[in-house]
């Protein structure tokens, strides 16, 4: 015989992605329905954000994440990886240096960042930027209400590609999609988060 404990189960709410209307692959609207898309179900909760302007932070409600909204958001530009570390992985991609975010990085740089007292700030991971970014805008692809420092262009996330070591997950606020990229690219921006309160 043996005790088993069972926790309860917490699913975080799926947002809305922004997406109002549907659209077929000739870029042409579908309004009969016969498209079921995020613009058909308008499934998900709202975006829930406030913006501390004091501090040039948003909360976002939903997620409990706080984010960098300060004018370094548009204009820091890193790389994912130092050049030493990026030839090193380029020629072993088993190599730990594929990880290692030391030096003058998008990861170091958040994780030095001061921003409203807090100094717990990382490299979000790409589901986490990509949860910010609202596909039914482009120019840039986020809510410009809260998000006010933004360009749009890619903004570096903390995830290695699974099958290319040498490459990182992005997100491109122009039309809000996320890529990948070699992580030596020097002219990805930078948007850090933290756990909320």
């Amino acid at each position: 015989s043996f005790d088993v404990n069972v926790k309860e189960l917490i699913i975080p709410p799926v947002k809305k992605t922004g997406q109002t209307k549907s659209y077929n692959t000739y870029a042409l609207e579908v309004t009969d329905g016969s498209l079921k898309d995020d613009g058909f179900y308008q499934k998900g909760v709202d975006h829930n954000y406030t913006r501390d302007d004091t501090n040039n932070i948003v909360t976002d409600h939903v997620t409990g994440l706080m984010w960098q909204d300060d004018a370094n958001v548009s204009s820091v530009e890193k790389r994912w990886l130092t050049n030493e570390n990026y030839t090193t992985c380029s020629n072993d991609t088993n190599s730990p240096a594929c990880y290692d975010t030391s030096g003058d990085t998008a990861a170091t740089y958040c994780s030095e960042l001061t921003l409203g007292g807090y100094t717990d700030w990382r490299l979000p991971t790409v589901e986490e930027l990509r949860g910010i970014a609202d596909y039914g805008k482009t120019i840039p692809a986020i809510d410009t209400t809260y998000f006010q420092n933004v360009t749009s262009s890619h903004y570096w996330s903390s995830t290695t590609h699974k099958d290319y070591k040498s490459k990182a997950w992005d997100v491109n606020f122009y039309y809000g999609n996320d890529n990948y990229a070699y992580k030596s690219n020097n002219n990805y921006f930078v948007r850090c988060v933290r756990a909320g309160e």
